[in-house]
């Protein structure tokens, strides 16, 4: 063949043995056209000319599509040199940092791989060093295998070379490279792609892969890396990463799966089964029971199932066991499963991050890149999307909770109703608030999800939390459940196991006896049982396959609880190993390798690493090396020294202190309380307060006020002294937080705590108007309107000056507030204007306003209300993004909301009470958010949406009970009240009974009053009508002293008139009709558009008419009207 002319472009690489040029030909080179860009491979060493000779004498031979082709073997005078096809475009090892890989683009790798290994295989050649680097994509996304350098004959005794980290196991024990073998190594390729990370690896580095790991097989499915792996993958790898060489597939059969997988009847036998520690038994009722929930599940009827077990009885094993039969049927499931931490609790909605980081396959530290927002996009809006991924960026500031809340829960409905899928949330006992609400939202929309939910949790019903026990009253009364309790292992289970993992010679009765007799059934201690009888000698591995028993029955430990065999365990380590153990435990979960670098080196971290999983105290999980059981990790930290744990808590501290974020140094705070350093966790704590509290954190502050207050010093130290200013600021921080979720006693005990401290108001008054203030808010927010009063005139008559003057105007708006809700209008449009002229916060100044605002509505003039609301929106945005301007917009838009409702466009007044809703759950203000539910539920039933509307009402009533919050929960159960009348009579006139006695109880004389008409009503269809009177009588007279907005003025004018004078003949009645009409005329007028005018007059005027009709509803629908 001619000599190529080339010219050079540049340098592809540079190794031992040789280089590989970039290179273009400068004229036409057998069927090759002049510029065809080529790969140019000169030999360095004698070895290296063998190399690329080999290469030319396989790529001559063999011709595939997916193996890269050769241009001939030519020499000059600088010697011999191979030209190849060069290929532009991302290596393997390009496309495994890229992230993993979707199902389909991973399928066609494997494939072409899978074919170019096939023709190579059928012409008898091995590769020889199959790996990342060595295959490349094509322009068009074909991959093509390169490099054929240490090709052997498959006939040959192959040497076990390559890149070690794609050994497979019988070549990592110096076993000759066969095609078995290179299988192997394509099964490790494509589980790094789904993956995007290494099985071997401990940090998912295939270069840290260590050299003691490579003859171990991976036990790892893919799927717990990346949960939307399809389930044949998941079967194919494992069938290609069989230990066993002789059980893998050949890479025709390989490439024919990618192609065309079979169907799961056809796979047999579970290619994973065997690499488990020891195989699964028992527990067949609780199968059966989680395979019904499925069924009804997989429908589109979503189940939820309250899991119940101790320590060491197998829950996670169970989940784990039922997902992956799931997996190999006709009806797949994706899983995603999470354990609650006390420590990362302290981190709202952490454990639902958790699940979201899993399902993208996103590591722990990890940002979303585009292809996280993609996948995000996919399943959410790109608003949403985009919010998400910033959620998800370690270097980020924690985002607003009640915001993740929102964002976290629209992605999991929405990817729970995309496909079918399990869900696994355990240890719920542990689970944060946060957390709980997302769990909350889920349940509620549950029934129309093809999602099987699993809570997991450890206490019994008797002792939960409050909190897990609001949640599952919730479930029982919005879904059909099951709730199953786990039970040790019986003697006939244990046998079963006893036949399946010994070999044939063992006594198994005798056996089982004892094992349930030093175990207690529970197989986490089984497990550890057998491996330190292996560790001491009592039991071996049988050359036919199985364990037998060495020693005697008699002398096999007993394991009495988790604590005596971690004990033994920890006893015969080695001190090193033993310290390394110690440290993770007390980090957390899982093994950082950033985090345990201190004092050490990296590679020590890895080799430390590497042999805790050896020795089976670390697994590979979905997020690096971890214990193999929460049991491990607690018994570790239980069996260390209190004096050892303080030091190890001291260097996590330490640790973190130059990681950023609040999250980090939230745990840090946490370190520093276990290691005892109060002054620094003081310090920190006081710290964190203003950001945690700027951030709308409020289970967080509380968690720091107890943890600072909480820190008992060892006996021989004095306590730790806080001075009076510190008090202040935790406590005061603490009321705050706990007032703001509705915690009533956390509340009370800071209150008391203020009240205590030396403080005077002519030494120290901004101290003593604070004290006076969050004491007046209590007073107010639980209904207490005289003790609210004095503590509010208190704090404002200490008339602050300067900064501290937003005090003095809060304190002067909340009596505004209290004024205005029993009727004194003109008092409060002057404390509301005394308000704004002291406040320094243009925030404060808002609030103020919106009393003119309310003040206007309830004078008739709905769009002079709005236009309050309006201005107040449009200055707020000109404020920093913080809870406080979330809270102005979501009193700003319920405000203008009940202006549209009150002039009959329920329409518009519905997108304003949700973007309330969102404001208030940023803001962290239940209250408010129990009031807009309450609200919003209102508009649905006037837009005849009555599921959504009960679904929206019950919600409010729900928080509204949880927090103590009076008007919240009055409004929710009138609205709920009137809509349930239209289904079922007596339950709706229960809860406007209820309602009605509640306002009166915290004086809420507005709501009595619109309450009262409603009963009257409800009295009056019931035929009691000196009872109906009585109530319609008094609805009026509350009427007149408070007032209300033109359509609950409607309602009470309308419905006194229907049960007291029917005919409209008296002349109070008529004057109090010709009044409405006038109001309403008013009112429309006052309406910007003629269309607008004309469409208001007539609902309010149709509004009268179905309220004065004796044959009307019981609570007419203001939209239903509006077209009357």
């Amino acid at each position: 063949m001619q000599e190529p002319a080339l010219i050079q472009i540049g340098s592809l690489g540079k190794g031992t043995s040789g280089q590989v040029l970039h290179a273009k030909l400068l004229a036409p080179l057998g069927d090759y056209e002049a510029g065809t860009e080529v790969a140019q491979k000169r030999p360095l060493t004698a070895a290296g000319e063998q190399s690329i000779q080999r290469e030319q004498l396989v790529l001559a031979g063999v011709q595939a599509p997916n193996l890269q082709v050769s241009l001939g073997l030519f020499e000059d005078q600088e010697g011999p040199f191979l030209l190849t096809r060069f290929i532009d475009g991302p290596t393997i090892a390009d496309l495994i940092a890229q992230g993993p890989m979707e199902d389909e683009p991973l399928r066609r790798v494997g494939r072409d791989l899978a074919q170019a290994l096939a023709a190579l295989h059928t012409a008898g050649w091995l590769h020889g060093d199959l790996a990342p680097a060595n295959g490349r994509q094509d322009p068009g996304a074909r991959t093509i295998l390169l490099d054929l350098g240490f090709a052997e004959r498959t006939d040959a005794k192959a040497s076990p070379r390559g890149t070690p980290a794609y050994l497979s196991p019988e070549e990592a024990r110096a076993a000759p490279k066969t095609c078995a073998s290179e299988i192997y190594s394509l099964g490790l390729i494509l589980w790094e792609l789904a993956t995007s990370s290494h099985p071997l690896s401990q940090d998912g580095c295939a270069s840290n892969v260590p050299e003691e790991a490579l003859t171990d097989a991976v036990h790892l499915l893919p799927s717990a890396r990346n949960a939307r792996l399809a389930p044949d993958l998941d079967e194919l790898l494992g069938q290609m990463l069989d230990e066993e060489p002789s059980a893998r597939p050949t890479a025709q059969e390989v490439a024919r799966w990618l192609g065309n997988p079979p169907p799961p009847h056809t796979w047999g036998e579970d290619p994973w089964a065997a690499r488990d520690c020891l195989p699964f038994v028992g527990h067949k009722e609780e199968r059966a029971l989680l395979r019904q929930a499925w069924e009804s599940a997989s429908a589109g009827q979503g189940t939820l199932v309250w899991l119940e077990a101790d320590r060491g009885l197998g829950k996670t094993r169970l989940m784990a066991e039922f997902v992956r039969s799931l997996r190999r049927g006709p009806s797949p499931a994706t899983y995603l499963a999470v354990r609650c931490t006390a420590a990362l609790e302290g981190r709202p909605t952490h454990p639902i991050r958790t699940l979201l980081r899993r399902w993208l396959a996103l590591g722990r530290h990890t940002p979303a890149s585009p292809r996280e927002s993609r996948l995000l996009a996919s399943r959410t809006t790109p608003e949403v999307a985009a919010a998400l991924a910033q959620t998800l960026d370690p270097g980020t500031t924690d985002a607003l909770p009640q915001v993740e809340i929102t964002l976290l829960s629209h992605w999991l409905i929405r990817t729970a109703g995309s496909s079918p899928m399990v869900i696994l949330v355990d240890e719920l006992e542990h689970a944060g608030e946060a957390t709980l609400a997302v769990l909350s939202r889920l349940i509620d929309v549950l029934p129309g999800l093809p999602l099987l939910l699993v809570l997991g949790i450890r206490a019994p019903e008797s002792s939960q939390s409050e909190a897990v026990a609001a949640l599952a009253a919730r479930a029982r009364g919005s879904l059909h459940h099951h709730r199953m309790r786990l039970s040790p292992l019986d003697i006939q289970s244990i046998k079963e196991l006893i036949d399946l993992t010994f070999a044939g010679s063992v006594p198994a009765e005798r056996l089982a006896q004892a094992l349930q007799k030093r175990t207690a059934g529970r197989p986490t201690r089984i497990d550890a049982l057998i491996k330190q009888a292996l560790l001491i000698g009592l039991m071996r591995v049988h050359a036919g396959g199985g364990l037998e028993l060495v020693g005697d029955i008699e002398d096999l430990p007993h394991m009495q609880g988790r604590i005596p065999d971690l004990q033994a365990r920890l006893n015969s380590m080695d001190p090193k190993a033993r310290n390394w153990i110690e440290r993770i435990a007390v980090d957390g979960s899982v093994a950082r390798t950033e985090r345990l670098t201190q004092g050490a080196t990296r590679d020590e971290v890895h080799a430390a690493i590497a042999l805790l999983l050896r020795e089976d105290w670390l697994e590979q999980g979905p997020e690096g090396p971890a214990f193999a059981s929460s049991t491990i990790r607690d018994g570790v930290l239980t069996a260390i020294p209190h004096a050892r744990r303080r030091k190890l808590h001291s260097q996590a501290a330490d640790a973190l202190a130059h990681e950023s974020g609040s999250g980090r140094a939230f745990e840090r705070a946490f370190h520093l309380k276990a290691a005892d350093r109060r002054e620094e966790l003081l310090q920190l704590v006081l710290e964190l307060l203003p950001k945690a509290q700027a951030l709308g954190h409020p289970a967080r502050v509380l968690v720091l006020v107890e943890w600072a207050l909480a820190s008992s010093p060892p006996p021989h130290q004095e306590a730790l002294q806080i001075s009076a200013h510190q008090a202040l600021e935790l406590h005061a921080a603490a009321a705050e937080a706990a007032g703001g979720l509705g915690r009533r006693q956390q509340e009370s005990q800071h209150l008391d705590a203020l009240v205590e401290l030396p403080f005077d108001s002519k030494r120290n008054p901004t101290e003593v108007a604070r004290v006076y203030l969050l004491h007046g808010h209590a007073a107010a927010d639980t209904g207490r309107a005289g003790l609210a009063r004095g503590y509010l005139r208190n704090a404002a008559r200490l008339g602050l000056p300067g900064k501290q003057a937003d005090l003095t105007a809060e304190a002067l708006r909340r009596l505004a507030e209290i004024e205005l809700a029993t009727g004194n209008q003109e008092k409060a449009l002057k404390l509301a204007r005394r308000a704004r002229s002291r406040a320094n916060s243009p925030l404060v100044g808002l609030k103020a306003l919106l009393i003119k605002g309310l003040i206007a509505l309830l004078q008739d003039r709905p769009t002079r209300a709005r236009a309050h609301a309006l201005a107040i929106l449009k200055r707020c945005d000109k404020t920093p993004d913080t809870p406080a301007r979330a809270e102005v917009k979501a009193r700003a838009w319920i405000l203008k909301a009940r202006c549209h409702s009150a002039m009959g466009d329920p329409e518009t007044a519905l997108p304003l009470l949700q973007s309330a809703l969102q404001a208030a759950e940023q803001a962290g203000q239940r209250a408010l958010e129990a009031e807009a539910h309450a609200r919003l539920g209102r508009v649905l039933i006037d837009l005849d949406q009555d599921q959504a509307a009960e679904q929206s009402l019950r919600e409010g009533q729900l928080i509204a009970q949880e927090i103590r919050m009076g008007q919240g929960e009055v409004l929710a159960r009138l609205f709920l009240g009137t809509l349930l009348m239209e289904q079922d009579r007596s339950l709706g006139a229960r809860l406007v009974k209820q309602a009605l006695e509640r306002a009166c109880a915290l004086g809420l004389v507005r709501a009595e009053s619109l309450a009262q008409a409603i009963w009257a009503r409800v009295l009056r269809a019931g035929n009691h009508p000196e009872e109906a009177a009585e109530a319609a009588q008094a609805a009026l007279k509350s009427l007149q002293r408070v007032g209300a907005e033109l359509c609950d003025r409607i309602v009470i004018v309308g419905t006194h008139q229907l049960i007291i004078d029917p005919d409209g003949t008296g002349d109070e009645s008529r004057k109090r009709s010709r009044d409405l009409e006038q109001r309403i005329a008013r009112v429309s007028r006052a309406a910007s558009r003629g269309a607008h005018r004309a469409r208001m007059k007539a609902s309010l005027e149709s509004l009268k008419r179905a309220v004065e009709n004796p044959e009307g509803p019981l609570y007419p629908r203001r939209g239903a009207q509006s077209e009357d």
